[in-house]
Parts: C-alpha cells; sequence; structure tokens
C-alpha cells in the first residue's frame, strides 16, 4: 500500500498542480486565501534561502508572480 504523501503518477497527472522552479509541487485549491496562503509559505521558503534581505525581497516577488500567473492559467482553462 502507497504512503498516503507519495501520488501514484497516474493520479498525479490529474491533480491540478503548479510547479515552482525550484521543482516543489503545490496542489491548486478553489479557495482563494488557502491557495495564497500556501504560495507565501512557499515564497518565504525561498526568502530564508537568501542572505541579502534585499534579494530575498526581489527574489520573492519573482517566484510568487510565477506562481500567480500558473494559477490564473490553469484556473481560466478549466472546464466549467
Amino acid at each position: 500500500m502507497p504512503k498516503s504523501n507519495v501520488c501514484q503518477p497516474r493520479v498525479k497527472k490529474r491533480l491540478p498542480l503548479i510547479r515552482c522552479e525550484c521543482g516543489a509541487e503545490i496542489l491548486m485549491v478553489p479557495d482563494l486565501e488557502v491557495m495564497s496562503n500556501a504560495i507565501e509559505t512557499h515564497v518565504r521558503e525561498h526568502m530564508q534561502k537568501e542572505k541579502d534581505p534585499a534579494q530575498a525581497e526581489v527574489v520573492a516577488e519573482r517566484i510568487r508572480d510565477e506562481l500567480i500567473v500558473q494559477v490564473l492559467k490553469k484556473a481560466s482553462a478549466s472546464p466549467k
């Protein structure tokens, strides 16, 4: 029996995921606040890796924008 935190490849293909440039995958959910929190949590992970606070903000904005664009594209392409 597979572990609960590991998706089988065929199931994973059907899940609405967004992918960060670092390889992390974030499950899309219909609740805007929850989706925003998931993105911000991931953005903070990237910020913590940067030593320079100014660079951390640049990285955060770029990652945030890339993830939001993916969410909007997938949401607009979803069947109603």
